[in-house]
């Protein structure tokens, strides 16, 4: 998969859009599309805050315990797809966009001012499953 410039800016609304709930699946030029909202309530703030690092069985490495426990909540409600999706998420739901790549095959991943979400050999083993795009700010 390559970087498309119109797909990236189709997620970034998806994931703007997602007041509601905190993920929502649609569909691209014929590819489902999984995407995270970021942070988006108190309870949200608190997990970004709580930074102590927990071992991610998948991965074989450490991540941020408080990404970890929302996309632990949200795990079970996530619907399986036939093929690959397309992954994305802005600020939180970046982090949760890539714990779920880490576990799951994935078409490609779209980051939007993704926070560091684990350790090296957590990374690798998200990169293993798919390619991936960091969008951020230039400062």
């Amino acid at each position: 998969m390559k970087f498309s410039p119109r797909l990236c800016l189709y997620l970034m609304q998806c994931a703007h859009s997602c007041v509601d709930h905190p993920f929502l699946t649609s569909g691209y030029e014929g590819k489902d599309c999984l995407v995270f909202r970021g942070t988006s309530s108190w309870k949200d703030v608190f997990r970004d805050v709580r930074s102590f690092p927990s071992f991610h069985e998948p991965s074989g490495g450490k991540v941020h315990s408080g990404f970890l426990s929302s996309y632990e909540e949200q795990r079970e409600k996530i619907p399986t797809f036939t093929s690959p999706p397309i992954v994305a998420g802005h600020s939180l739901g970046a982090a949760i966009a890539l714990l779920y790549a880490s576990e799951r095959k994935v078409e490609g991943i779209y980051l939007f001012a993704c926070p560091k979400t684990g350790t090296d050999s957590f990374v690798r083993k998200v990169e293993e499953g798919g390619r991936v795009w960091r969008i951020q700010n230039r400062r």
